[in-house]
């Protein structure tokens, strides 16, 4: 009886693996639906509003599974109507909001071949090749910062994990009992990204002191402040733990001056953190590397390959200048391992990040980055640049009050100079909104309501950046008429 309820279900768990014949029909179809996605994406708008957008008004059942199965064409029609036809495209050369990527093909490609092998690359005994691929990709970022075999570092899901895992790095090596939390200070600036505070919390360190350093006339760190908050908190015993700098702030892409701040975390033996997320692969700009100058004397650095190298969303990195300060934190062990153990290779993944089951994101660095080769990579960076000066001199010429020079490829832009006119800048954004053609995101700081343009997606060139002074021109008109 139990080998015939066993060839029971043989039968039909069988149709996990599917044949050769239907695994070919699911992957036309799925391949189809991604083609003609891309193919039509100059067509499509990039932003759907929900206010106006009644659409999406999909029964439950749409997402929860069933007990029988659907078929993958009516799944897919799901997935056309409800994903790639709400909110914002991130895929569109339109997308200028918040940090856009727009996804190399090949990521897509390489997430394909490591999901079809279910690749487990976390220990170097489980995968040789794919320990060394990851590898290879730390140490090529490290490359870019200027650090060497020393430094080490591990692929995460984004910065928001990336800098967890630096936080924790960093609290092993100054924290070592409970009651030294209270006295342990953490200094930035307003503009430091919100995952930090996040992190903070999350690594048990939300008894610390935050102290906020102001901020000069573009944004950027104050040195006089940071110096005298930690002259005082040193006098005072306390432990000036962690400095976070920025090398690319979200709200307006400016770097804080990095070489400086190293100075003083060396004088007081800090921790120096810098979030490169969204700007550190612009030092593959031979113009733009000295804006970067002091980051190689940081102790942490996180820096995310779906921003800066236009991947698929779902890869950051942490890089650290002392590998061993991380392996210390994240090297753990259980008995059930211990075939791993008698691996020689002396680099396994797992043993520098949070994770041990994950996917195998290597692959979609990997395979873009030798396909392409570094050259067409920065080339499409620089386009990015250029393209941002040349919006921000559109603008300014056509009579926009600018914010701070682009550094990178961010800046902020309105309609007058103070919070009296946030309301009328507020009706631009709306318009552009609810055209949805291109996307623009916005920001409010000291109280002023700013327009923000950031270019960073690498389907984005002459002909969209030309396309958004049209619209921003068109609803500008339009929402001065509104309001007059």
């Amino acid at each position: 009886m139990l080998k015939e309820r066993i060839r029971e279900l043989e039968v039909i768990s069988k149709q996990l693996d599917g044949t050769s014949t239907s695994r070919g029909e699911w992957t036309e179809d799925v391949i189809h639906a991604g083609l003609s996605f891309l193919d039509t994406l100059r067509q499509q708008k990039t932003y759907f509003n929900p206010v106006h957008d009644q659409s999406n008004n999909a029964p439950d059942t749409l997402w929860e599974p069933q007990e029988t199965g659907v078929p993958m064409q009516d799944l897919l029609r799901t997935y056309q109507s409800q994903i790639w036809n709400h909110g914002i495209n991130a895929a569109s050369g339109g997308h200028f909001g918040y940090i856009p990527g727009g996804g190399l093909y090949p990521g897509a490609l390489g997430d394909y071949l490591a999901a079809t092998g279910n690749t487990y690359a976390g220990i170097a005994y489980a995968s040789p090749g794919g320990a060394k691929m990851e590898e290879a990709m730390i140490r090529w970022m490290n490359a870019i910062v200027g650090w060497g075999s020393e430094a080490g570092g591990t692929l995460t899901s984004g910065g928001s994990l990336a800098t967890l895992t630096a936080l924790i790095a960093a609290r092993d090596q100054y924290i070592s009992e409970p009651g030294q939390l209270e006295h342990a200070c953490i200094y930035m600036t307003p503009q430091a990204h919100h995952c930090i505070r996040k992190a903070i919390h999350l690594a048990g360190l939300n008894f610390a002191k935050i102290r906020s350093i102001r901020m000069n006339q573009d944004y950027t760190m104050n040195l006089e402040d940071l110096a005298k908050h930690l002259a005082d908190d040193h006098s005072q015993g306390m432990i000036p733990f962690m400095i976070v700098g920025s090398a690319g702030t979200t709200d307006t892409g400016v770097i804080d001056p990095m070489q400086e701040i190293a100075g003083l975390a060396h004088k007081y033996g800090t921790w120096f953190h810098v979030d490169a997320a969204y700007g550190g692969f612009f030092a593959l700009l031979p113009e733009l590397l000295p804006s970067f100058k002091g980051w190689e004397k940081a102790d942490s650095i996180v820096i995310d390959p779906h921003k800066g190298l236009f991947l698929p969303y779902g890869i950051g990195a942490v890089l650290i200048r002392d590998r061993k300060k991380l392996f210390n934190s994240m090297r753990y062990s259980a008995a059930y391992m211990q075939d791993a153990e008698v691996d020689a290779m002396d680099y396994s993944p797992s043993d520098y990040s949070p994770e041990l089951t994950r996917h195998f994101r290597s692959v979609r660095m990997w395979l873009p980055l030798k396909f392409f080769g570094i050259n067409t990579i920065r080339a499409a960076i620089e386009e990015k640049h250029l393209l941002t000066k040349y919006l921000y001199a559109q603008l300014n010429q056509r009579g926009w009050d600018m914010g701070p020079q682009p550094t990178l490829s961010v800046f902020l832009f309105r309609i007058g100079h103070d919070p009296s006119t946030n309301e009328l800048n507020r009706t631009i954004a709306s318009l552009i909104h609810q055209d949805g053609s291109q996307f623009i995101s916005t920001t409010t700081l000291e109280g002023i309501f700013w327009l923000r343009i950031a270019v960073l997606s690498f389907r984005s060139h002459l002909e969209e950046a030309d396309l958004l002074i049209q619209l921003l021109e068109a609803s500008r008109q339009k929402a001065a008429s509104i309001k007059g």
